[in-house]
């Protein structure tokens, strides 16, 4: 698969990815640690950051293509679901089949702090927000933000 960027990804049999540049296939930095199943399909966001990986393990993974990492853990999905999973272009969002429709993951960066918020009930210290969201600017404003607006009258 080849990302907008000319970068090709790999993936073996044994489940890893790597990135190469073609033609020569030198690689670009490292491989993504750990395995990543039997790889069904891949697709790249239109701009290349952005990498879903759908396995033979009923998971589905985002990479972030530049630093060659993982984003977040892998989305299960059921194990009869051999369904091609879509990513948007913009590489903001992920429609996933599920048993009785398609659930549609928001992937944009504030609404993944949002959440984080929500769930926690409170502002990440700036640990969690390094720990949890990769220290991402705008993680502890977006709860802040999400704190305010969860004890406004009527929500």
């Amino acid at each position: 698969m080849t990302s907008p960027t000319s970068e090709v990804a790999l993936a073996s049999a044994a489940g890893r990815l790597s990135f190469v540049r073609p033609g020569r296939l030198a690689p670009i930095g490292t491989t993504v640690v750990g395995s990543l199943g039997r790889v069904q399909e891949m697709h790249f966001s239109h701009d290349g950051a952005v990498l879903v990986v759908h396995s033979g393990d009923a998971g589905v993974r985002l990479l972030d293509v530049a630093p060659h990492v993982r984003l977040g853990e892998p989305i299960d999905l059921a194990d009869e679901h051999e369904e091609s999973v879509a990513l948007r272009a913009d590489g903001q969002a992920l429609a996933v089949p599920l048993g009785d429709g398609v659930l549609v993951w928001d992937l944009r960066t504030r609404e993944a702090h949002r959440a984080a918020c929500a769930v926690a009930g409170r502002r990440l210290s700036a640990d969690e927000a390094a720990s949890y969201l990769s220290g991402a600017p705008g993680a502890r404003a977006a709860c802040r933000a999400e704190l305010r607006s969860a004890t406004r009258p009527g929500r």
